[in-house]
């Protein structure tokens, strides 16, 4: 996980959605993780907007905006 945050924020993300596991078995002793998401750049609406919710309207307030949706 600590892999795919660090490649989502290089790429300007600061946030990752749909995130999964996914594991498979590789013989009788290993078994592959693998773990993988939507790197996005979220910004948060204001109480007025469509869509608003309430942790969107606390952080548009806060005034710190998106820097605070980091993964």
């Amino acid at each position: 996980m600590a892999r795919m945050v660090a490649e989502a924020e290089q790429r300007g993300a600061n946030a990752i959605i749909a995130m999964r596991f996914d594991t498979s078995a590789i013989g009788q002793n290993w078994t592959e993780v693998c773990a993988y998401g939507t790197a996005v750049f979220a910004i948060p609406l204001s109480q007025n907007e469509p869509g608003a919710t309430g942790q969107s309207i606390y952080l548009t307030n806060s005034g710190d905006g998106a820097a605070r949706l980091k993964p």
